[in-house]
C-alpha cells in the first residue's frame, strides 16, 4: 500500500506459495503488539489478511487497509474488515489503540506522509508496532540487478525500490512524528526460501524485469540468478535471501 510506481501488484495465491514466510516472521511481533479483547487495531498493509486474522483471534476488532485490490479481497474472504486505501490518505482520527505494520513501509520511498497518517489514526498513548526493511536488506540481490541493468541498458532506479533505513534513522524519524520509542532492534537473517529464487524475485521485482523486451527479460533473469547462485544458494541447492529488518515498538505521545 502507498506503493511507489515501481512497486509490485500482488497475486494472493502466488504470495501464499512463495512469500508466506514474510508474514510468518511477522507473527513474531504480535507479542510486542499485545492485542487485547475489545481494542481497535489497524493492520496497515494487511496483505491477504493472514496476520490480521491472528490479531482478530485475540478478541480485538481489527481493520485492515491495503492499496492492492487483490489482497483486500483476500482479506475480506477471511471474514475480516478491509479497506482499499492509500496509506497516506487514511481518514481515521484518534480511533485506534494500536497500529501494526509488517514489511510494508519499505515500499514507500518517502514514508513521512504515511507515518503522519498512522500517528493521526492512533489514540493518545496508542501503540505502533512495525517491521520495515533495514539498511543492507537484500543487498546481494539489489547489487546483482543493478549490475545486470547496467549490462543490458535498464533503468538502475528500478533495481532499488526500497526505503531501507538504519534503526537509529528510523527511530529518529518516528520521534519527529510524535512517537516515543519503547524498544527497537535490528534483525539480520539469512532466510531460506520455500522454492526457487526466481519465484520470489520475479514477483517482488517485476517492475525491474518487465522494463525489458521478452528476449532481454530472459537474459536478465538468467544473468541475475547466475550472479546470485554462489552467494545465495547452499550446497544442497536451497536458495536464501539476505534479510535485514528494523523492528520498533513505539507509542504516540500525548
Amino acid at each position: 500500500m502507498t506503493h511507489d510506481a515501481a512497486s509490485p501488484t500482488w497475486d494472493p495465491e502466488h504470495y501464499d506459495a512463495h512469500g508466506r514466510f514474510i508474514s510468518r516472521y511477522g507473527l513474531e511481533l504480535l507479542d510486542w503488539l499485545g492485542a487485547r479483547p475489545g481494542e481497535r487495531i489497524l493492520d496497515f498493509g494487511c496483505g491477504d489478511g493472514f496476520i490480521t486474522q491472528e490479531i482478530a483471534k485475540t478478541g480485538a476488532h481489527v481493520v485492515g487497509v491495503d492499496l492492492d485490490p487483490n489482497m483486500v479481497e483476500a482479506t475480506r474472504a477471511r471474514g475480516l474488515e478491509a479497506q482499499l486505501i492509500d496509506g497516506a490518505a487514511l481518514s481515521f482520527d484518534g480511533e485506534f489503540d494500536a497500529v501494526y505494520s509488517n514489511s510494508v513501509l519499505q515500499w514507500i520511498k518517502q514514508p513521512e506522509p504515511a507515518l503522519d497518517a498512522i500517528a493521526r489514526a492512533l489514540k493518545p498513548g496508542g501503540r505502533f508496532v512495525v517491521d520495515v526493511a533495514g539498511l543492507g536488506n537484500l543487498a546481494a540481490i539489489l547489487v546483482a540487478m543493478r549490475a545486470v541493468g547496467d549490462e543490458l541498458g535498464g533503468d538502475p532506479d528500478l533495481a532499488f525500490p526500497f526505503y531501507a533505513p538504519t534503526t537509529p534513522e528510523f527511530t529518529t524519524l518516528l520521534r519527529a512524528k510524535g512517537f516515543e520509542i519503547a524498544r527497537s532492534e535490528t534483525s539480520p537473517r539469512y532466510t531460506a526460501l520455500p522454492s526457487d529464487l526466481w519465484n520470489w524475485i520475479g514477483s517482488i521485482f517485476h517492475p525491474f524485469f518487465s522494463q525489458f523486451d521478452e528476449t532481454t527479460n530472459e537474459a536478465a533473469r538468467k544473468r541475475v540468478l547466475e550472479l546470485l547462485e554462489p552467494v545465495l544458494r547452499n550446497a544442497s541447492g536451497q536458495w536464501h535471501i539476505d534479510h535485514v529488518r528494523v523492528r520498533v515498538e513505539a507509542r504516540k505521545v500525548g
